[in-house]
């Protein structure tokens, strides 16, 4: 294994699989009350060994669970600390599993397969906003602003299209946690955008199965499109990349570029086009300039 810093290691396949399993089995057969059982009890084991060190720009990576009580922040700035502390999000994981498995073309599919799409959903499902937003950033820096309390309940935020990186990054660490994922929240400077100038602070995820490791950009997924530009529905934004790379966002400044895919689609719901684009992720060792 390795030290609070996520250094690369071997994942834990078998646990990870085995609790896809146990999902699955219970959504199958097992009934609501099984889930709630299950809920409580992975989130009890979760928190009983999360590291209970705040998530802030002193500490630019996390890997595992963020405890419900932990303080959550992504700037110094930010004066009330977020709290991950709903549970009708993990319940949300479900119900878009269950709400996967009806639908046409996701019946058969394995719930390894099926899991990245149905947590990026959840995101968005739970925050109401699926994708990035040119008035989000302001409104919610506002928001936190004129919050009078020192915590911001995670509960405070949901339905409101307030959400941002830091907010969906951090759900998206401890729903890949709760899946059995060994994944890390990184916070870096990153190009996200064509011909962008300068960095911006950014929080994503990185995540390690047997296939490799991907970097995931929960605040900005994947877009299908229809030929009007309006987006249709979403994916997870998960880009393979080597364990040189690994290193390079856990422990320099390097920059990790990566090749995004948007696609639109005709009115037969064929691909028409993809629009491909570069996104840049930054090492760790960045700091906002």
């Amino acid at each position: 294994m390795s030290n609070h810093r996520g250094e690369p290691s071997t994942p834990e396949t078998n646990s990870y699989q085995a609790i896809l399993d146990r999902m699955g089995g219970l959504i199958e057969s097992g009934g609501q009350e099984a889930i709630d059982s299950f809920i409580d009890e992975r989130l009890d084991s979760l928190t009983a060994t999360a590291d209970s060190t705040s998530v802030n720009m002193l500490y630019p990576i996390r890997r595992g669970f963020i405890a419900p009580d932990t303080s959550v922040k992504r700037s110094f700035m930010q004066l009330p600390e977020l709290h991950l502390n709903d549970r009708a999000v993990y319940q949300g994981l479900f119900d878009q599993i269950i709400r996967f498995r009806k639908s046409p073309g996701w019946e058969t599919q394995s719930m390894r397969t099926l899991v990245p799409t149905a947590i990026q959903y959840t995101i968005g499902e739970y925050f109401g906003n699926h994708f990035g937003e040119a008035e989000s950033d302001q409104a919610n820096r506002q928001f936190y602003f004129d919050e009078d309390s020192d915590v911001v309940n995670l509960s405070q935020l949901k339905g409101k299209r307030l959400a941002v990186c830091m907010e969906k990054a951090a759900v998206a660490q401890n729903l890949l946690s709760f899946t059995g994922m060994d994944c890390r929240l990184v916070m870096s400077n990153c190009y996200l955008r064509e011909n962008q100038e300068k960095p911006e602070l950014h929080v994503f995820n990185v995540f390690s199965t047997d296939k490799g490791n991907w970097i995931y950009d929960p605040t900005n997924p994947r877009l299908v499109m229809a030929a009007d530009g309006s987006v249709l529905s979403v994916g997870a934004a998960a880009y393979h990349i080597t364990n040189e790379q690994l290193h390079d966002i856990l422990y320099t400044k390097n920059l990790v570029r990566v090749e995004h895919q948007d696609v639109t689609v005709d009115t037969d719901g064929r691909i028409a086009t993809t629009e491909k684009s570069e996104r840049i992720y930054g090492g760790a060792g960045q700091s906002v300039e």
